[in-house]
């Protein structure tokens, strides 16, 4: 009896009461691997396709990227700076408005400063040694002023009448003996032919003595033209032109300064001349 207890075979027992439950043995941990390999192999792929089709719609141009795409950081570092350099852009816009703001009202306060002067010297006629100054000063602020010390064909076409003469002691003696109140002598630019006609006018326009003069502009002294007479008559009445001999080569016309309605210049000989447009002599003088 004990031989055969000895012999009998062992009864069969679960694995989970050998190991104990819950613990897997070398089956259990094989399949677990098996489990773990196929969710790997459907997660690789799904990234695949991902990368895939993300890769397609690069190539198709269905989507746009920046160097800075993948990079957050950098992308806010470029917005930043990019953020910055438009705000001192504006600053920067800002201050210049306001500095040309304060230059075109220095400039307009100037020319009213000016005309004022001009009335209380009589056009030239009654200059006395405080309001020439005054003048005098008057012009250094306009010739400094953004139209100041510039020449253009196109700001200076057109009718100029003269308000103030100041004749050098080297001025012609006919300019001296043809000085008129204002209204009575005309500059007007045809600059599409480069020439000026001086006009001066007597006795209501009944006597009429004209000049004709060629002008050129250089690039190297930009508010200066050069000035030649080629052509002069006389009027009398209705009665038909009379040419005069006069023609002169070689004289200039330093523009101190020019805008749309006022140009100041000063001639080779020392004369100094104030222009306006003939619209604007009424509300200068009040006549």
């Amino acid at each position: 009896a004990g031989q055969q207890q000895a012999n009998r075979k062992p009864a069969m027992v679960p694995r989970s009461e050998q190991k104990g439950v819950g613990v897997p043995d070398a089956y259990g941990v094989l399949a677990l691997n098996r489990g773990w390999a196929r969710r790997s192999r459907c997660a690789g792929f799904s990234s695949w396709v991902v990368l895939v089709s993300f890769g397609l719609l690069l190539t198709s141009g269905a989507v746009h990227t920046s160097p800075t795409f993948l990079s957050p950081s950098a992308a806010l570092l470029r917005r930043s700076a990019e953020g910055r350099r438009h705000i001192a852009m504006q600053g920067e816009a800002s201050i210049l408005d306001r500095l040309f703001d304060v230059a075109t009202g220095a400039q307009g306060k100037a020319k009213k400063q000016l005309l004022a002067a001009i009335r209380e010297a009589d056009s030239g006629e009654a200059e006395t040694q405080d309001v020439s100054a005054r003048i005098d000063n008057l012009i250094d602020v306009l010739s400094k002023s953004p139209a100041g010390q510039q020449f253009s064909d196109e700001t200076v076409d057109g009718d100029w009448v003269l308000i103030f003469t100041r004749n050098a002691d080297g001025s012609p003696a006919l300019q001296k003996m043809s000085r008129t109140k204002p209204g009575g002598t005309f500059a007007n630019f045809e600059a599409s032919e480069s020439k000026f006609e001086n006009l001066v006018q007597f006795l209501d326009g009944q006597i009429r003595l004209s000049a004709t003069v060629a002008y050129k502009s250089t690039s190297t002294q930009p508010a200066r033209i050069s000035c030649d007479i080629v052509d002069a008559n006389l009027c009398l009445g209705g009665l038909p032109a009379l040419p005069l001999p006069l023609r002169a080569q070689g004289g200039w016309l330093d523009f101190l300064y020019l805008d749309e309605d006022m140009r100041i210049t000063k001639g080779n000989k020392g004369g100094v001349f104030v222009h306006v447009r003939p619209q604007r002599l009424a509300s200068i003088f009040g006549n």
